[in-house]
């Protein structure tokens, strides 16, 4: 993906670093991350447009679940789009 943002202290979550925002931690010790598309694709940096990098993270998905053991999420409701991503410990 891309380097992080300046400002990745968490309030009320753990910071994690080349993410550059918030993380919950959620049941099983996982990390999670939920932003809109528009939000991580200022949150990393770059300029690609939130609908190309919702796009680019879909297709990618099965690669981020098998090689960094990140789950991507999306889901639509009457506010937008939103993106989840949880890291998930790596299973032995």
């Amino acid at each position: 993906m891309g380097a992080g943002a300046a400002g990745n202290g968490a309030v009320g979550g753990t910071a994690r670093p080349g993410i550059g925002g918030r993380c919950r931690p959620c049941d099983g010790g996982q990390a999670r991350l939920g932003r809109y598309a528009t939000e991580l694709a200022a949150v990393l940096q770059t300029d690609m447009k939130p609908n190309a990098l919702a796009m680019r993270l879909n297709v990618r998905a099965g690669r981020l679940a098998a090689e960094y053991h990140i789950r991507y999420e999306n889901s639509r409701s009457h506010a937008g789009r939103s993106i989840t991503l949880t890291l998930e410990p790596p299973q032995a």
